[in-house]
């Protein structure tokens, strides 16, 4: 059976994961607040959003001792431009610092394959896709955080509720950013409005979520004959800034179960767990009420410091 279609399988199986997202019997109602808060997206062409990104990994596969990673990376988003409501980004991993144990041995390295590709997204003011391709797709790769990495611009897809309202989110999306070939991942997530935040000097608000979500990759190559499904849970926090309207940070705590087929019987299963946190730095813009620049001296320095790059559009 074809990854894909094992894919497919497991979703019309795994109804019963949305019961993780209600409220269990007997349980206490959710008063529901009096503010009304609005959760978007808005970029202005030219905007560049440098991030610093600091991850913990813990990859266990029964049978070999279990890797620990911390990586540090620094995530470049760029504002191409925007046409209809819709804006064209890219997003470039731009530096990259990582430690990694297994058992006795450790390694450590400050570059990763991954710094070459780049990602184009077109997305709306709630996240949804409306596409998304990268600029090199002609080596299988995955990126640092593996194959079912969580999305640094998740998918909101509702915009106004009350404090403590929630609503739930389906989508079947591919995810370019994660690796080549694009994984595609069946995705539910049960969003609850969160309260006004004040922090680092911007009014913001934050957002929680749940997610279930389950996915699949095959490589198309007869040499490798590599495939794998995984079926995530994750748990995220995002706090945006209200008068910016982007995101300035974000936890992940995600786990995911994978199978992973090589060759004509060679499998392999396992778990991946990851603790993740997404700072924005700085912002880049054009237009001087957007520029912005993390003054927070608990911040760690950020990776990236090259000069802002002309926005530019794609062919």
């Amino acid at each position: 059976m074809r990854p894909l279609q094992v894919l497919a399988l497991i979703i019309f199986t795994a109804s019963s994961a949305i019961g993780q997202m209600q409220i269990r019997p007997g349980g206490k109602p959710i008063i529901l607040g009096k503010d009304t808060l609005c959760y978007r997206y808005h970029f202005a062409p030219s905007d560049t959003l440098l991030y610093r990104i600091e991850s913990r990994d813990s990859i266990v596969v029964p049978g070999y001792d279990a890797i620990e990673k911390e990586r540090t990376e620094g995530l470049r988003i760029v504002c191409d431009s925007v046409t209809g409501g819709i804006y064209h980004l890219s997003l470039r991993l731009e530096a990259y610092k990582e430690r990694q144990r297994s058992g006795s041995d450790t390694s450590s390295r400050n570059r990763h394959p991954w710094m070459q590709k780049t990602v184009y997204l077109a997305i709306d003011s709630l996240g949804r896709r409306r596409n998304a391709s990268i600029s090199d797709a002609s080596r299988a790769l995955a990126c640092p955080g593996g194959m079912y990495q969580h999305l640094r611009l998740p998918i909101i897809d509702s915009s106004c509720r009350r404090q403590n309202q929630s609503w739930l989110s389906i989508d079947t999306i591919s995810v370019p950013e994660n690796g080549v070939p694009a994984p595609e991942i069946r995705q539910r997530v049960l969003w609850r409005v969160g309260d006004h935040l004040d922090t680092l000097g911007r009014p913001a608000a934050w957002i929680q979520y749940t997610l279930t979500g389950f996915g699949g990759m095959e490589v198309p190559d007869s040499s490798l004959n590599v495939a794998t499904v995984g079926s995530i849970a994750e748990y995220g926090r995002l706090v945006m800034d209200r008068g910016l309207q982007l995101p300035l940070s974000s936890q992940i705590w995600q786990e995911v179960r994978f199978k992973m087929q090589s060759g004509a019987s060679r499998n392999t299963s396992g778990r991946h767990l990851v603790v993740s946190t997404m700072s924005l730095m700085e912002i880049r813009s054009l237009d001087p009420s957007r520029r912005w620049k993390n003054s927070d001296r608990s911040a760690a320095t950020p990776l990236i410091t090259t000069p802002t790059t002309k926005p530019r559009r794609r062919r």
